[in-house]
């Protein structure tokens, strides 16, 4: 068997360690659209084949309106440059798959263009593309391959109680959560320095490499760009906290309470997670909910993610602050808190969702996310959105909540986990024996699907 890995220099000693002790008995290709990465660099020559027009169009045109739409580096270029593009880099793999004879392709999880047209050219050649990702639950990761759940084993009743009394307990957080009163008042000007540099030699290293089209590069120049600190107001994100938040809360006795958790967004792949490409391109939709859940009926919670701290522009707090019933809270409030104080909590996917379920409060998820089988989550829709009726849809379901299922959503994500936690940016000599577990693991997994 032959597997064509995709790798990122970041990333790329993981990945090949990983894919080693995976695919002990085959034939690993490696490739990737970052120069002095791996050999075969797919975007040699591609400023040159983009310029061309190619005649045959691979997809139809909800399909490339769905590509451009959920990756941010497409979303910045006009229609016509987007098809190119998409085109272009569709030819490069087809021919790459071809030349190579690969039977299988792993790598990242799908979070660019590039990745999104490499999964649909496999799967046009009836072979699949796989993926490892983390999940909320410690110790448990699950394949997949365009962030979908895949049930891969059955569990028993011991195991969801036990799992359910692990992630109950006030003290629980999923591994890749850090602790925000770490982060608490640090300095963030050493961020703004660094980020700035990296972008000055990013922006001479695209000139030199000819990759104004590479993923990697182009979304740190973006509107919309990777979390970097490229602004010196992002260095003060704490003036934009209300520390009084919990006397805030205690004189608001009348209002109903709404959590949003923001997002490690863009950084998170979410955009290709949710069935419903309305729900794609955070802010967007982040800003109008909170736009329609103005008024004096609720008080919407808002709390930064810690390791965003320094990265979010600033921009953000302000369009949000503009409403007088949000309430921004410190980042280094405990997420558990907030969620116990809270009457409802609104997530695009995040594994905020899942521990607010299981603690029995209402969730209401932006379309139908990952973690839902289509029987778990009450979701938000683009007609609940697009009628500018979300407070009025909010307000009725806290009113009627009584009770959630959490074992029927415990059993569901146990179905698809994997026994480990993974981390793709831990050293993989150090790491050694447990990349050789995973792979193990997913290796015996793959032989039966």
């Amino acid at each position: 068997m032959r597997v064509l890995v995709y790798t990122r220099r970041r990333v790329k000693a993981f990945y090949h360690r990983l894919a080693e002790e995976t695919f002990k008995v085959s034939q690993i290709i490696y490739f990737s659209d970052d120069k002095y990465c791996e050999e075969n660099y797919i975007m040699a020559g591609f400023s040159k084949k983009v310029s061309k027009e190619i005649e045959k169009h691979y997809l139809t045109d909800e399909d490339y309106i769905n590509i451009k739409i959920r990756c941010r580096f497409l979303r910045s270029k006009s229609e016509e440059a987007s098809r190119r593009m998409i085109n272009t880099m569709w030819q490069t793999l087809d021919e790459l798959i071809d030349r190579t004879q690969a039977d299988i392709g792993f790598g990242l999880v799908i979070d660019s263009y590039v990745l999104d047209i490499y999964q649909r050219v496999l799967k046009s050649k009836g072979k699949n593309y796989y993926s490892v990702v983390p999940t909320a639950i410690n110790n448990c990761s699950r394949i997949t391959n365009r962030g979908e759940m895949i049930r891969i084993r059955e569990t028993t009743d011991q195991e969801v109680d036990a799992t359910l009394k692990m992630i109950t307990q006030k003290s629980y957080k999923p591994w890749y959560v850090k602790d925000g009163a770490a982060h608490i008042k640090k300095n963030l000007l050493p961020y703004y320095v660094k980020d700035n540099l990296k972008l000055l030699v990013f922006s001479v290293f695209r000139i030199i490499e000819n990759n104004r089209y590479g993923f990697y590069y182009g979304s740190h120049f973006l509107k919309e760009p990777m979390m970097i600190c490229n602004k010196i107001s992002n260095c003060s994100p704490y003036i934009y906290f209300y520390y009084s938040w919990e006397s805030r809360i205690k004189n608001s006795a009348d209002k109903k309470l709404v959590y949003f958790p923001l997002q490690f967004y863009p950084e998170c792949s979410t955009d290709y997670w949710n069935e419903e490409i309305y729900f794609t391109n955070y802010y967007r939709i982040l800003f109008d909910q909170v736009k329609q859940l103005r008024g004096s009926e609720l008080l919407l919670l808002i709390k930064e993610h810690p390791i965003a701290l320094g990265y979010r522009d600033t921009d953000v707090y302000k369009t949000l602050l503009q409403h007088e019933n949000v309430l921004l809270v410190p980042h280094d409030v405990s997420s558990t808190q907030l969620i116990e104080l809270s009457d409802c909590v609104i997530t695009g996917g995040t594994s905020t969702a899942i521990e607010s379920y299981v603690k029995g409060k209402l969730v209401l998820t932006n379309g139908r996310i990952v973690y839902d089988d289509g029987t778990i989550f009450e979701n938000i829709t683009e007609e609940i959105m697009e009628k500018k009726a979300l407070k009025e849809f909010v307000l009725n379901k806290i009113e009627k909540h009584e009770s959630n299922d959490p074992k029927k959503l415990i059993k569901y994500l146990l179905e698809c986990a994997i026994p480990f936690n993974f981390n793709p940016l831990v050293d993989p000599v150090e790491k050694g024996k447990e990349i050789k577990e995973m792979g193990m693991s997913i290796s015996k997994l793959l032989e039966n699907m």
